[in-house]
């Protein structure tokens, strides 16, 4: 009788074996066991984030993560799929985005201020990747150039974080651990080859002038010219922070202009402008304009030790809470309507200085009491100023003044120098 039973169970276990096993199979045609399909790049950098700009090993010719499309205006992220373990064969997954995933994150604080969701304006991603038997392939987080140009003053200096994951494999089991990558894009001008424009070596000029223009990213720019003009302006010299131009004699009508700038990732303009000199109401140049001198209260003179143009400059020695400047008392500083802007260059001696605009038409009297236009000079550079005439109110007291200067409010000695003082239209 034991022996029958015994018999009986094991019948028994075998049959459950094999419908068990009859079960899995008919369950899936998965492949289950050692091998499961994960990104790689989930855990690339041994951290949460896959951050862009970064290394990709051998899957780029440049070893970076990213490649820079400058015809298609794109940078292509480099993703994947592939298959652990010793299995072979095809399969596909889906491709998706997980913004819970981010915004649960951002919200927990675990990452600073500077990281934000990245909008879906910016990217582009395929819906669906086929794997070939080799057990791996790639594809990419395509990033818009021109969308990250037009938001560029809402993304510099920021992360933008996006969640990929690939789910629903067609073949084979999903590592869910390692099936989301979190990608951080630090926005960069230099990635996508935006040009920074910061400023020229000179403003003002007549013709003939040899300038330097300074920015970052500038090596492939292919030509620059006035704004809005179909005249290519000479270049000298071009490398990644410097530009040489030469400008032009201009035309008797040419007032002032930005130029335009234009490069593989985008066109564009600068925010300074350049004036023609023989446009311009001159107070002091290579020396007093006709009918100004100076106005004595700090020690000043026309001084040939520095210059910005030409050979001479305005030194003025301040002393203890001093103000030091230019009159006109003959007709004195007449209103014009047409002149737009005062404007002028100022060295400082081996001290920054903040130093402030006065003139005896303002509301407050000309001397050390007005503080309402603060100027900064950094220390032993030339440092051009633009003032706009409307916010000044040089003439609130009548349509002509007659002294115009700048205060240096501080204790001891301090030596400053001017140059190219002027009224632009």
């Amino acid at each position: 009788m034991k022996l029958k039973n015994i018999t009986s169970k094991i019948l028994l276990l075998f049959i459950v074996m094999v419908a068990m096993g009859a079960c899995r199979k008919d369950d899936s045609k998965l492949d289950y066991g050692l091998s499961k399909i994960y990104m790689p790049q989930s855990f690339n950098t041994g951290k949460s984030v896959y951050s862009v700009p970064g290394f990709a090993s051998n899957s780029s010719p440049t070893s970076a993560n990213y490649q820079l499309d400058t015809i298609a205006k794109k940078i292509n992220v480099l993703l994947g799929a592939a298959l652990s373990g010793t299995n072979t064969g095809a399969f596909s997954v889906d491709i998706a985005v997980n913004t819970d995933t981010v915004q649960k994150l951002l919200a927990s604080g675990a990452y600073g201020t500077d990281y934000m969701l990245m909008p879906a304006s910016v990217y582009r991603l395929p819906s669906k990747l086929e794997v070939p038997a080799s057990g791996s392939a790639s594809f990419s987080l395509s990033l818009d150039i021109q969308q990250l140009i037009q938001n560029r003053d809402v993304f510099s200096g920021k992360h933008l974080l996006l969640a990929v994951k690939i789910a629903n494999p067609s073949k084979y089991e999903l590592d869910v651990a390692k099936s989301t990558t979190i990608i951080d894009y630090v926005f960069s001008d230099k990635l996508i080859g935006y040009p920074v424009i910061n400023g020229a070596s000179e403003y003002n000029f007549s013709g003939g002038e040899r300038v330097t223009i300074y920015g970052a990213n500038l090596q492939k720019v292919s030509r620059i010219s006035f704004k809005g003009s179909s005249a290519p302006l000479p270049i000298r010299f071009i490398s990644a922070d410097s530009i040489g131009i030469t400008l032009p004699t201009p035309d008797a009508g040419f007032i002032r202009s930005a130029l335009d700038i234009i490069n593989p990732t985008a066109p564009v303009s600068t925010s300074f402008e350049f004036v023609n000199l023989n446009n311009t109401v001159p107070i002091f140049t290579e020396g007093y304009a006709p009918g100004y001198e100076a106005a004595w209260w700090a020690p000043i003179t026309p001084s040939t030790d520095v210059s910005k143009r030409g050979q001479t400059s305005l030194k003025i020695s301040y002393n203890d809470f001093a103000v030091g400047g230019i009159a006109n008392y003959g007709p004195g500083f007449v209103f014009n309507a047409d002149y737009k802007y005062l404007t002028f260059w100022v060295k400082g001696d081996g001290n920054d200085h903040t130093i402030y605009l006065s003139g005896s038409g303002r509301i407050t009297d000309y001397g050390n009491t007005d503080r309402s236009t603060p100027i900064l000079v950094p220390k032993n550079v030339w440092t051009y100023v633009k003032l706009p005439l409307n916010t000044l109110n040089l003439w609130s007291k009548g349509n002509s003044f007659q002294l115009l200067g700048w205060i240096v409010p501080e204790n001891g000695a301090q030596l400053l120098y001017f140059d190219d003082v002027l009224f632009v239209k």
